[in-house]
């Protein structure tokens, strides 16, 4: 979240990290409850695990990604991360935000103790693909296989 409030607030944003539990309300429930409440225009919000890690809003999703934390059984019983659905809205790209939230989620797995982070792309656009290896990804170094319930 540091690093985020840190990126905002170079760009000139007014920025108040809050983090607030859902408890048994949705997380729409509970953003919309809290944009009332200050009375704000942006929201960053983050989750850990099976959630979206972090969402920046302005009445519509800008960047966000979603990082799992797997158990594991090998590599002394530390688990590994694995990134996917990293999206930056198009009018929001190159500003800082998408790699801000890598950067957030690679920091979250490290805090976890994961040995290793995957991120999946289903992208074949070299931008894409260079923008994943600059945020420290290799590419190439593991195949990968897929199946989907029809």
């Amino acid at each position: 979240m540091e690093r985020i409030t840190r990126h905002l607030k170079r760009h000139g944003v007014a920025v108040h990290a809050d983090q607030t539990l859902r408890g048994s309300n949705t997380i729409t429930e509970v953003l919309l409850s809290r944009a009332s409440d200050l009375s704000v225009d942006l929201i960053v919000a983050g989750a850990y695990h099976h959630s979206p890690l972090r969402e920046a809003l302005t009445g519509a999703l800008i960047a966000s990604c979603t990082l799992v934390i797997i158990p594991n059984l090998t590599r002394g019983a530390r688990p590994y991360g694995l990134i996917e659905n990293v999206v930056t809205h198009q009018d929001h790209r190159r500003t800082g935000l998408g790699r801000a939230v890598l950067s957030a989620a690679l920091e979250s797995a490290w805090n976890a103790n994961c040995y290793k982070v995957m991120l999946a792309t289903g992208s074949r656009r070299e931008e894409s693909l260079r923008f994943y290896e600059g945020a420290g990804f290799e590419r190439g170094t593991k195949a990968f296989f897929q199946t989907r319930r029809l």
